[in-house]
């Protein structure tokens, strides 16, 4: 097992010692799948609004390849499709039919365990768990077709409030350890199973499957410095990134057939009066996920609260679940404001010693916050940030005096850089 430890950029969130842990049983009677979470195909809807769906059901395939989809992740009614900029999709809204036990029910697919990467690709994107790989560069959708040189599976935790994957997976490693010998189908050349935990969460019985341990700074738990330390994209051909819930779902569908929407989902942050885990499907509405956490003032009232899908560094306001996350973030309106989240009103940059470390690959920060804010498409390339996402610079937005959100910067020169190439 490699080891690495990370000291540069903001240390990882952490909740308060004294803070009890509880897990809830939620009824989620709405939620819905966000286009911005899927990047790369041009989706379009195979359901209208008032259609009655299945879990499992397809709802959304690619305009130039039918068959990459997004598939509904409980049974009930399509109540809002909305679109944005050139038609493109920003939310399928869906009621759920929660109280009925049939609402989550797994589908069942036809397979046979695949023994190539063929058999595979074509289950997975049936069932829909395609899109649960991420490419880098640029963070799309991949390309069934392409050849991927290595994979990497994230199984760190970005917050005290996330899930703890060595936790979960001491019941759940027979499926772990399939998702992990499947995915190692796709992979040209290695995966990489990428940790905090001291012990091994898989067995290392492959010869391509490695295994590394991240412990220090924030940027520790991250993907991309995950692919920096280990392998740095090189040639044309673009590696890809994964969840450890996701690896989970892949280790189910290969073996039983059916695929889980359900994901484990942790909740904390400075507006929370406890800490909690529920179990809910992806896309999930949080204020219903939130109902009764928030904390009260000294005076009993309740304290103005935001709703961050995802941790406090890199998670943005929102009304559902985002994909790729796997914890929510209450905290104050004054606090979402001091990051600059969504603040595209820059003013100057000051440098100053907390921006020096702010990066972990080794790029200056101060040239590639000045290149991001001038849409220097070719600085910012040369200074290797086609190879990061939002997360990545996530930690400039809290230690920059200029008020800029760096990670909204960073996906639109991603998205004029990715068009470019293709």
């Amino acid at each position: 097992m490699q080891n690495f430890t990370f000291r540069n950029g903001i240390a990882a969130p952490s909740p308060e010692p004294d803070q009890p842990f509880v897990e809830l049983d939620r009824k989620i009677n709405a939620l819905a799948l966000l286009g911005e979470n899927f990047r790369g195909p041009k989706w379009k809807p195979v359901v209208a609004v008032g259609d009655r769906i299945a879990c499992g059901d397809q709802i959304l395939c690619d305009r130039h390849n039918s068959n990459i989809t997004l598939v509904s992740p409980a049974s009930g009614e399509i109540t809002a499709i909305e679109r944005g900029a050139r038609r493109s999709i920003q939310r399928i809204a869906i009621k759920a039919n929660a109280p009925e036990p049939s609402c989550f029910e797994k589908r069942r697919y036809d397979h046979a365990p695949p023994t190539d990467r063929e058999a595979l690709v074509r289950l997975l994107l049936s069932s829909g768990l395609w899109t649960a790989f991420k490419t880098r560069p640029f963070g799309l959708v991949p390309d069934p077709p392409k050849p991927i040189p290595a994979i990497f599976i994230n199984a760190c935790c970005k917050s005290g409030n996330s899930p703890d994957p060595a936790k979960m997976l001491q019941e759940e490693f027979r499926w772990f350890a399939a998702g992990v010998d499947a995915i190692g189908l796709l992979a040209e050349e290695a995966v990489f199973v990428c940790q905090q935990a001291a012990q091994p969460l898989c067995n290392n019985n492959g010869r391509k499957l490695r295994i590394a341990r991240f412990s220090g700074a924030y940027c520790s738990a991250l993907s991309g410095t995950h692919v920096h330390a280990l392998r740095p994209q090189t040639g044309t051909n673009p590696v890809l990134t994964v969840d450890w819930q996701d690896t989970l779902a892949i280790g189910r569908l290969v073996n039983t057939g059916t695929v889980s929407w359900r994901r484990q989902v942790g909740i904390g942050g400075d507006n929370a009066g406890t800490r909690a885990v529920a179990t809910v499907p992806v896309g999930s509405d949080l204020k219903a996920l939130a109902t009764g956490l928030r904390k009260k003032s000294n005076f009993g009232s309740k304290r103005s609260m935001t709703v961050l899908s995802g941790d406090p560094v890199s998670g943005v306001p929102a009304a559902y679940l985002h994909r790729f996350d796997d914890v929510v973030t209450l905290t104050s309106k004054r606090d979402v404001d001091v990051s600059g989240r969504g603040n595209l009103r820059i003013n100057a940059i000051t440098p100053y010693g907390a921006l020096i470390d702010a990066l972990p690959f080794g790029q200056p920060a101060l040239p590639l916050m000045r290149a991001l804010t001038a849409h220097d498409l070719e600085t910012v390339e040369a200074l290797g940030a086609d190879k990061m996402l939002e997360a990545d610079v996530a930690q400039l937005s809290r230690v920059c005096t200029s008020g800029a959100d760096y990670g909204v910067l960073l996906r639109h020169a991603l998205d004029e850089l990715a068009e470019a190439r293709s």
